[in-house]
C-alpha cells in the first residue's frame, strides 16, 4: 500500500509541502511568534516591579517560546532535506523548550495564583502531589535528552522519516511508553495550570484581586487553547506511534506531509492567539510584572508590535516564497526598519503631545493673584474643578472621582471635588480608620456604598491625613497603574494645599483690609473728636481763664476733657495688656466669664483635669493668644444667638478640655437653640464671621476649629491644638 502511495502521489519534496500558500502562511505565522514572544518576554524583564524568580521564569519562558518558533521557522524553510548534522541542531533547539515549557507555564500560573504566598493555603494543599508528579515527569523526559542527545531526532532518508532512531534499535517496547507519556506530561501541566488560574490562592499585591479578576478570563482562554493544542499533539503522536507498530520507519508522500504541514500552521495559528491573550493581560492587568504596565505609551507600543510585527512576518514570508537573492532581501529589511523607526518616533511624538494636553491644567497658571483680589469681597475660593475634571478624566481614565479634604484643612476648603461636577459625594467612608500612615496602599472601597467609588487613596501632609481621593473604575475597565495612583496622590494633595492656601490667603486679605478700614475709622473719629469737640472746649477755657479772676467752671472744663481723652485712648488698640500672657489660658477664660461676661449666662461651669489645665497653661504664648481669643468669639456668639427671638430663655456654659488623639482640645458648649444644621460650616460674610478668621489663624498654626450642632440641641464649638 506505501508503494501505491509513493507511485500516486510521488516521494516527498523539499522544503515543507508543494502548496505555496500553504508554506507562505506557516512561515508567516511562525514568525509572527518569535516576534510577539521575545517582545513580551523581554518587556516582562524590563518592566517587572521586583525581579524576583517568578518574573524571572515568566520572562524567560517567554523567550524560550520565541527559540522555539526560531527553530520551527528555520525548519519550516529549510525542510528535511538538508545535510543531517543543520537538521539534528535545529530539532533539538526546537525539542527542548516543547519538553520545558508545559512545566514552565505551570510553575509561572502557581507563582501567579499564590502557591508559594502562604505556607498553608488551599491552593497549596490542593497542587502539592500533582506539582511533585510533573516535576519528575518533567525531569525523566530531560535526562532522556540528555542520556540520548539524538533521541526523538527524526532523520529523513529519501521518502521516509525514521523516528526514535537510536531507542528503536534496542528499546523498541518503550517507544509507545515514552510518546504517550510526553502526551500526558503536556496535558497534564495545563490541566493544573487552568485549576490554579480558576481557583487561585492569596495575593500580596496592591489591586492583584482586582488584576486576577480582569486577568482571569484571558488565562483561563489561553490555558485552554493550550489545551486544545496538547490533545492535537497527542492525535499527532499517536498516529506517528500507529504508524511505527510494524516498523520504525514512519513513510512521508506528498500529501502526508502536506496534511502534516496544514496541521502544523494550525497549531502555530492557536499558540499565535496564546501569545495574544497572554500579551492583552500582560500590558493591561499586571500579568508576570507584579504591577499595572504604565498606561500611557505601553497600551500603543502593544498594538504597534500587533501591527507592525504582523507585517514584518508577511514580509519575511513573501521574501522566501518569492526567493528574492540576499542583496534585495538586504535592501527590503533596510527599508522596513527605517519605516519602523519613523512610525515609532511619530508615535513618540504624539504620546508626548497627548501628555502635554493631560497636564496643560496642571502646570499652567492659575493667576491666583488676580483671582484673590477678585474673590475677597465675594468670598468664593478659587475654583480648582477644571483642574480636578483633568485629573480624572484625562490623566486618570477614571470614570468616576471624588476628593475629600480631611483634618485641619478640611475647614479651609470650600468643600469636596466631585467629578462628574454635581455628582452626590459619599457622606460617610468607612475606612479612615485602616490608614496609619504615607506608606498605606489604595485599598478597594464598596460602590454602592461610595457613590460608584471602587478605591480609596489616602492623602498625607507632614501633619496627617489631609485628604481621601476616592476613584471609580477605568472607563476602559483597566487597572489603575503604579505611575496613576502616584499621579492621583501627588495632585489630590496639591489640590487641596492649593484650596487651603487660597483660602486663607483670601481670609487674611480681607483680614488685612478689615483692620485698615477700622485704622482709617479710628484716626477719622479721633481727628473728628479732637477738631470738633476737643479743642473748642479748650479754647474756650483758655478764653475764661484769662481774665482777672478765675472761673471755678473752667476747672469742670478741664476735667471734661481730660476723660473724653482718656475715653478716646482707651478704645485704641494696645491699651489692654493680654489677660493671657498675665493669667495663663484657663485662669483668663475664668476672669473672662466673671468679670466681662458675668451676666451673660445663667450658669458657667468649667471641667479641666489637673494635667490638661497644666497642658493648656503651657502652650506657647503666640497659640495661647490664639486659643483665647477664638474661645472669647465663640462666647460672645453663644451669649448673643444662643437664645435665639426668645430674650428670656437660660443659657448655661460648659468650657472644658480634654486630650484627644490629635491634641489638646478645648470646647465651649452651650444648651442654646443651635444654628440649626448638623454639621455648621463657618461663613466668611455672613453669622460667624468672627470664629472664621479665628480657624483662620489656628490652621495657620496646624490647629483647627469646628462647630457642631443641632437645632435646639445647643452648640459646641471645638478648638484643637
Amino acid at each position: 500500500m506505501c508503494a501505491n502511495f509513493e507511485i500516486f502521489y510521488g516521494p516527498l519534496t523539499s522544503p515543507m509541502s508543494d502548496i505555496p500558500l500553504l508554506n507562505f502562511f506557516g512561515i508567516a505565522v511562525s514568525v509572527y511568534n518569535v516576534v510577539l514572544m521575545l517582545w513580551l518576554g523581554l518587556t516582562v524583564l524590563l518592566n517587572a516591579e521586583r525581579r524576583v524568580w517568578g518574573v524571572w521564569l515568566a520572562g524567560g519562558s517567554l523567550i524560550l517560546g520565541a527559540i522555539f518558533f526560531v527553530s520551527h521557522t528555520i525548519i519550516l524553510q529549510r525542510g528535511l532535506d538538508y545535510p543531517d548534522w543543520q537538521f539534528a541542531f535545529w530539532w533539538k533547539a526546537g525539542i527542548l523548550p516543547a519538553q520545558l515549557l508545559p512545566y514552565a507555564w505551570y510553575i509561572v500560573m502557581l507563582w501567579y495564583a499564590g502557591y508559594w504566598n502562604d505556607a498553608d493555603n488551599e491552593l497549596r494543599r490542593r497542587q502539592k502531589w500533582p506539582l511533585r508528579l510533573v516535576t519528575a515527569g518533567m525531569l525523566l523526559g530531560l535526562g532522556i535528552l540528555i542520556i540520548y542527545p539524538t533521541a526523538a531526532i527524526p532523520f529523513y532518508y529519501g521518502g521516509t522519516l525514521e523516528v526514535f532512531t537510536p531507542l528503536s534499535n534496542y528499546y523498541k517496547p518503550i517507544i509507545g511508553t515514552l510518546g504517550a507519556g510526553f502526551a500526558g506530561y503536556i496535558v497534564l501541566c495545563l490541566m493544573l495550570s487552568l485549576d490554579a488560574v480558576r481557583r487561585p490562592g492569596p495575593t500580596w499585591r496592591m489591586m492583584g484581586d482586582a488584576a486576577r479578576k480582569r486577568a482571569g478570563p484571558w488565562l483561563v482562554g489561553t490555558s485552554i487553547v493550550q489545551l486544545m493544542v496538547s490533545f492535537m499533539v497527542t492525535a499527532a503522536i499517536a498516529w506517528v506511534l500507529y504508524s511505527l507498530i510494524d516498523g520504525f520507519e514512519f513513510f512521508l508522500y506528498r500529501r502526508t506531509w502536506n496534511i502534516l504541514a496544514a496541521f502544523d500552521l494550525v497549531i502555530a495559528g492557536l499558540l499565535l492567539l496564546t501569545v495574544m491573550m497572554l500579551g492583552q493581560a500582560t500590558i493591561a492587568y499586571e500579568l508576570f510584572t507584579g504591577r499595572s504596565m504604565p498606561r500611557r505609551g505601553m497600551q500603543n507600543q502593544w498594538r504597534m508590535v500587533l501591527i507592525l510585527g504582523g507585517l514584518f512576518s508577511l514580509i519575511v514570508a513573501a521574501v522566501e516564497a518569492v526567493n528574492l537573492p540576499a542583496m534585495h532581501t538586504m535592501l527590503l529589511m533596510t527599508i522596513l526598519i527605517i519605516s519602523i523607526s519613523a512610525i515609532i518616533g511619530q508615535l513618540v511624538w504624539r504620546t508626548r503631545q497627548q501628555t502635554l494636553t493631560e497636564i496643560r491644567p496642571f502646570i499652567s497658571s492659575q493667576r491666583l493673584y488676580d483671582n484673590l483680589l477678585d474673590e475677597v469681597e465675594s468670598g468664593e475660593v478659587t475654583d480648582l474643578q477644571p483642574a480636578f475634571n483633568a485629573l480624572c478624566r484625562d490623566l486618570l481614565g477614571a470614570s468616576v472621582g471624588y476628593l475629600l479634604p480631611l483634618g485641619p484643612l478640611a475647614t479651609l476648603v470650600n468643600g469636596p471635588l466631585a467629578f462628574p461636577a454635581g455628582r452626590d459625594v459619599p457622606i460617610r467612608v468607612g475606612v479612615l480608620s485602616r490608614f496609619t500612615s504615607p506608606e498605606d496602599e489604595p485599598i478597594p472601597v464598596d460602590p454602592k456604598t461610595h457613590s460608584d467609588a471602587a478605591w480609596a487613596i489616602p492623602l498625607w501632609s507632614r501633619h496627617g491625613l489631609i485628604g481621601l481621593f476616592l476613584l471609580g473604575n477605568r472607563w476602559d475597565d483597566g487597572l489603575y497603574a503604579e505611575e496613576d495612583i502616584a499621579a492621583a496622590r501627588t495632585a489630590g494633595e496639591r489640590l487641596i494645599d492649593t484650596m487651603a492656601s487660597s483660602e486663607i490667603t483670601r481670609r487674611l486679605i480681607m483680614l488685612q483690609r478689615q483692620k485698615l478700614v477700622e485704622s482709617q475709622l479710628l484716626d477719622q473719629k479721633t481727628r473728628r473728636v479732637l477738631h470738633d469737640e476737643v479743642l473748642p472746649i479748650l479754647h474756650t477755657t483758655m478764653l475764661s481763664l484769662n481774665g482777672p479772676n478765675g472761673n471755678p467752671e473752667a476747672i469742670q472744663e478741664l476735667t471734661t476733657a481730660h476723660q473724653m481723652i482718656a475715653n478716646l485712648l482707651a478704645q485704641m488698640p494696645g491699651a489692654s495688656i493680654d489677660p493671657v500672657e498675665k493669667l495663663g489660658l484657663t485662669r483668663a477664660l475664668k476672669k473672662l466669664t466673671n468679670d466681662e461676661m458675668a451676666n451673660q449666662f445663667n450658669g458657667t461651669t468649667f471641667d479641666f483635669s489637673a494635667d490638661v489645665e497644666e497642658e493648656l497653661n503651657h502652650l506657647p504664648a503666640q497659640t495661647s493668644e490664639i486659643v483665647y481669643y477664638a474661645a472669647r468669639e465663640a462666647l460672645r456668639n453663644a451669649a448673643k444667638h444662643g437664645r435665639g427671638r426668645d430674650k428670656n430663655r437660660p443659657l448655661n456654659i460648659a468650657i472644658s478640655g480634654k486630650q484627644s488623639a490629635d491634641g489638646l482640645q478645648l470646647i465651649v458648649k452651650d444648651d442654646g437653640v443651635g444654628v440649626g444644621h448638623s454639621t455648621a460650616r463657618l461663613n466668611p460674610n455672613g453669622a460667624g464671621q468672627g470664629l472664621t478668621l479665628h480657624s483662620t489663624m489656628l490652621a495657620v498654626m496646624g490647629g483647627q476649629l469646628r462647630i457642631e450642632s443641632e437645632e435646639g440641641e445647643g452648640t459646641q464649638v471645638v478648638i484643637e491644638v
